[in-house]
C-alpha cells in the first residue's frame, strides 16, 4: 500500500503527522470503494532538495483516494447465465484486488470461490489443477498466474478459451485452445497469438459464436442422418425385393437404377440440403457442451436404421398390395412403390427437422425452405409419371 510510505497527511490548513487511527480510516475508505467495484488509486507527494533514489519514497506526505468505476457492460450479466446454462464454466481473471473482484463478480451474477495471485504462488499446479473447478475468480493474478490457471484447467480435461486484450495476455491466449484477442482495444501482439479475434470487445458475441456452431452441428447431424435414412431404405429395397422375388413373383430390380438416381438427386438432395437452414431452437444453448465432435453416435444410428427400416416395409407393403393383391402391372406396381418412397423420404424430411420433437409438433413452415424444396420434389416426381418422360424412367 501507498499509505504505508506516508508519514504525513495533507488537510485543508496544513501537513500533520499521520497518525494511526487516521491510517485506519483511510484504509476502511479505500476497503468500502472497492467492494462498490470501484477500482482506488491513492496519492502522495514529497518535497525533495536531492535526487537521491533510496530517499524518493519514503516520508511521503498522503493527499487522498480515487474511485474509478469500469462498470461491466449490461449483457455480460445474461451471457454468463446463458452459459451457466449451457453448460459452460466462466472464470473471472483479474488484477484488481479481492473486493473490487469480487463485488464485480456479484454484479454479473459469477459465483464461486475466489483466489488471489499470493496464494497461487503458494501452491503447486497439481493442488491447482484439484481445486480449480471450485473457484471462479482469480484476482491479483500476473501473467505468469494465467498461464498456470490455463494449463490447470487443461490437465483436467477441459477445451479452454481464453479471452484478453494486453500483453500480459499473450502467453495465455497462445496456451489455451481457442484464444480470443480484442479488435478494437486490444493490442497487435495479443492479436497475432489470439485464434479469434472480437471486432466489437463484447464478451455476448462468443456467446453468440458458441450458440451458432451449435446450430451448424445439428443442421450437418440432421442432414447426414436424412441422407443415410433414405440410403439404407434404398439398399433395403432393393436387398429385400431381391429376396422375396421368388416367393411372390416380383422382378429384379423393384426399382430401376434410374428411379434410384432420380430420388437420390432430387427428392432427397433437395430437401436434404434445405435441413441445414434449420432455425436454432429455444434449447440449443441448454446442451451440455461435447467433448468428442462426433456426427455419428449412437443414437443417430439407431433412428437412422429405424427411419430406413420404416420406409422399406412401407414401401414393400405399398407394392406387395398394389402387385399381389389388386393385380396391377408391373410399371404400375413399380410407380406406386416409387412414389411411396419419395412422398414417404419427404415427410421424413420434415421429421429430421428436430431431434426432440415429431412432425406433428411444429409448424409446417418452421423451415420454409424445406416446404419449398418439398414442393419442387413433388412437382419433379409428377413430370416423371405424367409426361412424355415417363418412357424414359418406365413409370
Amino acid at each position: 500500500y501507498l499509505i504505508q510510505k506516508c508519514d504525513f497527511i495533507q488537510k485543508k490548513n496544513g501537513v500533520f503527522k499521520l497518525i494511526e487511527k487516521e491510517r485506519k480510516n483511510i484504509l476502511n475508505s479505500n476497503k468500502m470503494m472497492t467492494m462498490n467495484s470501484l477500482r482506488t488509486m491513492a496519492f502522495a507527494y514529497k518535497e525533495i532538495n536531492s535526487s537521491a533514489k533510496s530517499q524518493l519514497e519514503e516520508g511521503l506526505i498522503f493527499t487522498g483516494i480515487v474511485g474509478m468505476e469500469d462498470p461491466p457492460r449490461e449483457e455480460v450479466k445474461e451471457a454468463i447465465s446463458i452459459c451457466q446454462k449451457a453448460g459452460i464454466t466462466v472464470k473471472m481473471i483479474t488484477g484488481d484486488n479481492k473486493e473490487t473482484a469480487r463485488a464485480i463478480a456479484l454484479e454479473i451474477g459469477l459465483y464461486g470461490k475466489l483466489m488471489s495471485g499470493d496464494e497461487l504462488d503458494n501452491i503447486t499446479d497439481r493442488q491447482l489443477a484439484k481445486v480449480i473447478n471450485s473457484i471462479s475468480i482469480f484476482a491479483r493474478v500476473k501473467p505468469e498466474h494465467k498461464l498456470r490457471i490455463v494449463r490447470a484447467l487443461k490437465s483436467n480435461g477441459e477445451i479452454v478459451t481464453v479471452t484478453g486484450d494486453g500483453v500480459n495476455d499473450a502467453p495465455a491466449l497462445k496456451e489455451a485452445q481457442i484464444g480470443v484477442a480484442m479488435g478494437k482495444n486490444g493490442t497487435d501482439l495479443s492479436r497475432s497469438v489470439a485464434d479469434l479475434t472480437l471486432k466489437d470487445d463484447n464478451f455476448f458475441t462468443i456467446v453468440l459464436a458458441i450458440k451458432e456452431g451449435r446450430i451448424i452441428f445439428k443442421n450437418i447431424q440432421k442432414f447426414v442422418t436424412y441422407q443415410l435414412s433414405c440410403n439404407f431404405a434404398e439398399l433395403s429395397i432393393l436387398l429385400i425385393g431381391v429376396l422375396l422375388a421368388p416367393f411372390l413373383g416380383w422382378p429384379i430390380p423393384l426399382l430401376l437404377a434410374l428411379q434410384i438416381l432420380f430420388v437420390n438427386l432430387v427428392t432427397d438432395n433437395i430437401p436434404a440440403i434445405t435441413l441445414s437452414l434449420n432455425p436454432s431452437s429455444k434449447d440449443t444453448m441448454s446442451d451440455q457442451p461435447r467433448k468428442k465432435a462426433e456426427i455419428i453416435t449412437k443414437n443417430v444410428i439407431v433412428l437412422l436404421v429405424f427411419t430406413g427400416s420404416l420406409l422399406m416395409f412401407l414401401v414393400l407393403s405399398s407394392y406387395y398390395f398394389t402387385f399381389n393383391i389388386l393385380g396391377e402391372s408391373l410399371e404400375y406396381s413399380r410407380t406406386v412403390a416409387l412414389f411411396s418412397l419419395i412422398c414417404l423420404a419427404i415427410v421424413s424430411a420434415f421429421n429430421f427437422r428436430s431431434f426432440r420433437k415429431g412432425v406433428l409438433n411444429r409448424s409446417l413452415f418452421t423451415n420454409p425452405h424445406l416446404v419449398y424444396a418439398s414442393t419442387i420434389s413433388l412437382i419433379a416426381t409428377f413430370v416423371i409419371i405424367y409426361s412424355p418422360l415417363n418412357r424414359v424412367f418406365e413409370t
